[in-house]
């Protein structure tokens, strides 16, 4: 082959590649004009929901139609990972789809059976029936699900599975009286969760959700990003930032687990360890968001394990935007989360990547967090910080606060 065929092909992919980011960011801000005050963190609950609970595992009188996911999985939508396997390639847990967790380095998951992950997952279907069961995994009774119906939460509690193990069944019934029309369902589950199908009506119709315009962000994270401090999974910052940059269209991946970092291993070993759930499925974005757990190791390490990991996202990820959070900490404002949230930055700027973005917490101005656990009453952690109750985690107020502050700037970065 010559030189010239050499350096068309090039050309080529270099073409084929400006391409696909204009497509990308076109999809982003398309959802993002949509999405501004019309998501699902800021719009209030449905002001007339239907009745969302959980009655065992028998089939509601009427529903002879069965559909499930495994059987038709066109049919369905799922955002926020793709479905857990067991070692023979099977639905985890009997046809169930069930939440991937944080890869180990021993090729197995830190959370697929324990839900040790803090993962929201969705499903999305539209239909016309007035009354619908959903068959879910038991949870832990601590864990709930959720409806969400056009984009909107049919309430922030959701319901609790009648026991924590094999199928329980949702009913969502309509009041008399209601229209009948297609709707968009999102039922919401935590880590622990599962989905398996759903039963309608012999004349009901079931169809899928568009995803033309999906985009899907991957965050590698700690216990923070991982939604800890929030009383659902789903209320996570990072979940309140992906309803606010495209609501039901944005698919937020959560990778994060806690304890983790740079350096940090935790249980489940350090951000690096991970990158090989960079590859399940094809991502739009990268957001790399820790550091409370790197505090108290030396700058200069922090700095090169960022740089390491950096280096290990851009190659899994050659193409897509890579965005790199401050060090956020609930505890509020100390000087070793300003310390550790500069050595990131520096890595950042030595990494000198032109499709790449620092969000900044602690260096932010003003500043993201004034006031700490130690003096409760002063700053801004009064109100997003748990008092004594969590010194290390922020509330649901601090998580929606946060989510809202990354959302925006996101907004305003042109990748």
């Amino acid at each position: 082959m010559s030189a010239m065929d050499f350096g068309a092909r090039g050309l080529v992919a270099q073409l084929n590649q400006r391409v696909a980011a204009d497509g990308r960011r076109a999809r982003l801000r398309r959802l993002m004009t949509a999405a501004r005050g019309a998501n699902a963190s800021d719009l209030p609950v449905l002001a007339a929901p239907p009745s969302f609970s959980c009655s065992g595992n028998a089939a509601s009188a009427g529903l002879s139609q069965v559909v499930t996911a495994s059987a038709a999985p066109s049919l369905f939508a799922l955002y926020g990972g793709i479905p857990a396997r067991d070692g023979s390639g099977n639905l985890y847990g009997g046809g169930y789809w069930r939440a991937q967790s944080v890869t180990l380095p021993s090729g197995g998951n830190a959370g697929v059976a324990t839900g040790a992950q803090g993962v929201a997952m969705r499903v999305a279907f539209r239909t016309d029936a007035l009354a619908i069961d959903v068959v879910m995994l038991g949870q832990a009774s601590a864990s709930r699900v959720r409806l969400l119906v056009d984009g909107q939460y049919a309430d922030k509690t959701g319901a609790a599975c009648f026991s924590s193990s094999g199928g329980n069944t949702f009913n969502i019934v309509w009041p008399n009286g209601t229209s009948r029309r297609m709707r968009r369902y999102d039922i919401e589950f935590e880590k622990d969760g599962g989905f398996f199908g759903v039963r309608i009506g012999a004349g009901d119709a079931l169809q899928p959700v568009a995803i033309g315009d999906r985009y899907r962000i991957g965050v590698i994270g700690d216990s923070v990003a991982a939604s800890t401090g929030a009383t659902r999974s789903g209320d996570g910052w990072a979940f309140h930032a992906g309803r606010r940059l495209g609501n039901m269209d944005l698919d937020l991946v959560s990778m994060s687990i806690g304890s983790t970092g740079y350096i940090a291993p935790g249980t489940t070993w350090p951000f690096a360890s991970h990158l090989a759930d960079l590859t399940l499925q094809p991502l739009d974005e990268i957001w790399l968001a820790g550091g409370a757990n790197d505090q108290g190791y030396a700058t200069a390490d922090v700095t090169a394990a960022v740089l390491g990991l950096l280096a290990g996202v851009r190659l899994r990820c050659p193409a897509q935007p890579v965005i790199v959070m401050g060090s956020f900490i609930g505890g509020g404002q100390n000087a070793q989360a300003l310390a550790t949230e500069t050595a990131i930055k520096a890595a950042f700027d030595q990494w000198r990547d032109p499709n790449s973005a620092f969000v900044p917490f602690n260096l932010a101005s003003p500043r993201l967090q004034t006031g700490n656990s130690a003096a409760p009453a002063t700053g801004n952690y009064q109100y997003y910080g748990q008092g004594s109750i969590d010194t290390t985690h922020p509330s649901d107020a601090g998580h929606d606060y946060i989510g809202s502050y990354v959302a925006e700037a996101r907004r305003q970065i042109i990748l």
